[in-house]
C-alpha cells in the first residue's frame, strides 16, 4: 500500500469489498455503518453525502494528542456552523489529514433534519438517519449491503501524520470553529 492510499487504520488481511449495514444498539439507537478499503471511494462517499446536505451544516471536528490510562483518546473538540461549500473546500485542502490521520474525527450534521455522519478516527463512516437516501446512495457508489466485521472489532494499527499539529490548527481556523469543552 502506498503512502498516498493508506487509510486511518490497518489490519493485516483486512480488506473486505466495500460494504454497509444497519447497526442496532441495545438502547434502541440505530445507524448505518459503511467501510471501504479504497481511499478514493471513501472520499467520493463523503463528498457525495456533503453534496446531499443543505448549504449550512453544523460541524463537530475533534482530534487528540494523548490517550487516557485506558488507551482512549482525550478529545479536543471544535464546533461551528459552516457553509457546506467551505467545508468541502477545507476538506479538499487537507484530504490526507481528514481521511488518513487517526488522530481526528469529523462529524457533520444537517441543521434541517438532524441527520448526521461521522468519519470515525479509525476509518468507518457512521450515518445517523432513518431515510432511504442512505442505502440508495451507498449502493449507487458501489458499497454492498451486507454485514461484515469492522476493522475496529479486532486488534489493528492506527496511523497519524507528522504534520498533524499544523493541519489541526489550519482546519479550525479556516472553518472558524470554536473550541468547546
Amino acid at each position: 500500500m502506498t503512502q498516498d492510499s493508506y487509510l486511518k487504520a490497518a489490519l493485516e488481511g483486512y480488506a473486505p469489498a466495500p460494504f454497509f449495514f444497519r447497526q442496532f444498539h441495545p438502547d434502541g439507537d440505530e445507524r448505518w455503518v459503511s467501510w471501504t478499503p479504497k481511499l478514493g471511494m471513501l472520499k467520493e462517499t463523503v463528498y457525495a453525502i456533503l453534496d446531499s446536505f443543505p448549504d449550512d451544516v453544523e460541524v463537530l471536528w475533534k482530534h487528540y494528542d494523548n490517550e487516557d490510562a485506558e488507551g482512549d483518546p482525550e478529545w479536543i473538540r471544535f464546533m461551528g456552523t459552516v457553509r457546506s461549500s467551505a467545508l468541502k473546500d477545507t476538506i479538499r485542502r487537507h484530504e490526507s489529514f481528514v481521511f488518513q490521520d487517526a488522530s481526528n474525527c469529523l462529524c457533520v450534521k444537517r441543521i434541517d433534519t438532524g441527520e448526521y455522519f461521522a468519519l470515525d478516527h479509525k476509518g468507518p463512516l457512521y450515518l445517523y438517519s432513518d431515510s432511504d437516501w442512505v442505502p440508495q446512495l451507498l449502493t449507487r457508489l458501489g458499497h454492498e449491503n451486507r454485514i461484515e466485521k469492522l476493522i475496529t472489532d479486532a486488534g489493528h494499527w492506527t496511523r497519524t501524520r507528522p504534520d498533524n499539529a499544523e493541519t489541526r490548527q489550519a482546519i479550525a481556523t479556516e472553518l472558524n470553529l470554536s473550541k468547546v469543552q
